[in-house]
């Protein structure tokens, strides 16, 4: 089933839904409607269609609660971030993923010591599994 989602791309509005169903087990419409942070209102209608088109890209799937639809995640947030970076490594940085993350670290976002420390242990974790 993920297969499929890892070739869609998802819009802004998209990726915010995803992010309010991320933070829970299951929601509806209004669940999402509630929570979803928008510059602007947004209709029911408009995050119904959003929802139902992430069902069809194998995002999200549903299923019938009375006379309302609840949703969960098929996909999980880890799992989307890293197809999306992959896709940005693939076409920014022609796959070269050393690069990808020098530009991350080389950049005007400040890096804290914490993420440094984590990154560290990242590669010192990635070094041993190669080697060993």
């Amino acid at each position: 089933m993920a297969e499929k989602a890892e070739l869609e791309q998802l819009g802004e509005l998209e990726t915010a839904v995803m992010a309010v169903v991320w933070q829970s087990d299951k929601c509806d419409v209004n669940d999402v409607l509630g929570q979803l942070e928008w510059g602007k209102p947004l209709a029911y209608t408009t995050i119904m269609t959003v929802m139902n088109r992430l069902v069809d890209k194998q995002f999200l799937e549903r299923t019938r609660s009375g006379r309302k639809y609840v949703y969960r995640a098929v996909v999980q947030r880890d799992e989307a971030a890293r197809n999306r970076f992959k896709k940005i490594v693939d076409g920014f940085y022609g796959g070269l993923t050393g690069l990808a993350v020098s530009e991350l670290l080389g950049g005007e976002d400040e890096v804290s010591n914490g993420e440094l420390d984590a990154l560290e242990e990242l590669v010192r974790r990635r070094r041993a599994e190669k080697s060993g």
